[in-house]
């Protein structure tokens, strides 16, 4: 079949990547993927698209706790980018996720660890979190926009 291999989210995450949040919001709401676990990752790019622009609120009231484990990874990292006064307990319950064994496959909550950890400069934590990862993508993409922030510190909030 011709579709096959074809990648359902190339524009979506083609948008994301280059900084193009809100082109990746349309199409992410206008995407019906054929699979269930291209639903949810469809999902984590529109949510990480709306913490890129700083609507943390949308995140916070549109995922919710019956949410998928992915989805709940980018809630995370939106109530420590919105509630500063919350960030030692939130770090806290991520570094406790991550010792006591977070479910390997979610590899959206390594990097939103590693995404926090940046922000907080803790990039030894930041490189621990990623190392339980095991999609190159997630990984390649956090290094990517990484060595971007450190190249051009005006675009660190492309990490969130």
């Amino acid at each position: 079949m011709a579709t096959e291999g074809v990648d359902e989210l190339f524009g979506i995450k083609t948008a994301f990547y280059i900084g193009n949040y809100q082109q990746c919001i349309k199409e992410a709401q206008a995407l019906s993927p054929s699979r269930a676990d291209l639903t949810v990752l469809r999902d984590v790019f529109l949510y990480r698209s709306y913490i890129a622009q700083r609507k943390y609120g949308v995140v916070l009231d549109e995922v919710s706790s019956s949410s998928a484990g992915e989805l709940q990874a980018v809630r995370i990292l939106a109530d420590y980018l919105q509630n500063t006064s919350r960030r030692d307990r939130i770090i806290a319950d991520v570094e406790s996720k991550l010792n006591s064994g977070v479910d390997a496959s979610n590899n959206t909550f390594f990097l939103m660890a590693a995404a926090i950890f940046y922000h907080e400069q803790n990039y030894d934590a930041a490189l621990r979190s990623l190392h339980q990862a095991d999609d190159l993508e997630w990984f390649v993409e956090w290094w990517c926009v990484a060595v971007n922030g450190w190249l051009h510190p005006a675009f660190c909030h492309v990490l969130s």
